[in-house]
């Protein structure tokens, strides 16, 4: 039962969907406030009482807000999308309900309802997570599979058009000899490989990670440079970024798997494997259908 709080959960990074979620639940919980007026509400005697309530469903759209924010500023994106599970989606959820609860003291008490004290803002933490903890757990549960389901059979499209076009550019990595020549950003130190031995490449902030085969060994070379610059010195056009941190080549993937998190590819060799993500998943699959026609 407990298992799928341990099934990977796509973590969100992009500030425009963050924002239409967190102001989803924010007008959730006004409405029902307004709607139901529970915990009292329905007794309570004060003028402009619907903005007042309002207040309480924008609180609840700002504390999220903010916790986003916090991450990305003090985080790793790339580790939190990598680590990010069920599970922690819905403790972090929590943590924002607590937030939420703390800004509903401190609201309360701007209204001049409550003092700020630990006892009442204890109060407000059993009124916050029954009204949050439902739609929060339910939001994640179905989003956790809506994203799976999909990514499934998004990975199987992939994967056949994939196959599809390796086939029809009829590779032959044992023969072809294109070589890319890597230049650092010092514009001296570089590195020759040939196209075809290349995996992928991977960002390590100022540097980049160049993964090949040499023979039947899987190596790497760290070369200074951003991950941008060494894509502009890339000619092959089955070399695609399918991520903002990795670059892949498109004639040695094995096979594309998907989860909720997103695609992967696999390469046979050791199965080693790199994400895709969302944005540059349609893109690998525009580019594979353009060479198509």
């Amino acid at each position: 039962m407990f298992s799928i709080l341990k099934q990977p959960y796509p973590f969100e990074t992009e500030v425009i969907k963050t924002l239409r979620s967190n102001l989803g639940l924010g007008v959730f919980v006004f409405l029902f406030l307004l709607i139901f007026q529970p915990f009292q509400l329905n007794h309570w005697e004060t003028n402009h009482k619907i903005w007042k309530i309002f207040g309480y469903g924008a609180v609840t759209f700002f504390i999220p807000t903010l916790f986003f924010l916090a991450l990305r500023l003090f985080f790793s994106l790339e580790k939190l999308e990598k680590t990010w599970t069920v599970g922690k989606e819905i403790l972090f959820l929590l943590l924002y309900i607590l937030g939420i609860a703390l800004g509903n003291t401190i609201f309360s008490a701007f209204l001049g309802i409550v003092r700020i004290s630990p006892e009442v803002f204890l109060g407000f933490v059993p009124i916050v997570l029954c009204v949050g903890i439902f739609p929060v757990t339910a939001r994640v549960l179905i989003y956790h599979q809506w994203y799976k389901e999909k990514n499934k059979k998004g990975a199987k499209v992939l994967e056949t058009e994939m196959k599809v076009f390796n086939d029809d550019e009829k590779l032959h990595l044992t023969t072809s000899d294109e070589k890319i020549t890597f230049i650092a950003e010092n514009e001296k130190d570089t590195f020759m490989v040939s196209a075809e031995k290349i995996l992928y490449l991977e960002s390590l902030d100022n540097y980049s990670k160049i993964v090949y085969t040499d023979e039947k060994t899987i190596c790497h070379t760290v070369i200074r440079g951003s991950l941008k610059r060494f894509e502009n010195q890339i000619e092959p056009t089955y070399i695609q970024r399918c991520h903002r941190s990795f670059i892949a080549n498109l004639h040695r993937v094995d096979h594309v798997t998907g989860n909720a998190q997103g695609y992967k590819l696999v390469f046979e060799e050791e199965k080693l494997e790199i994400p895709v993500s969302r944005n540059y998943g349609q893109v690998i699959l525009s580019f594979i259908g353009s060479k198509k026609r």
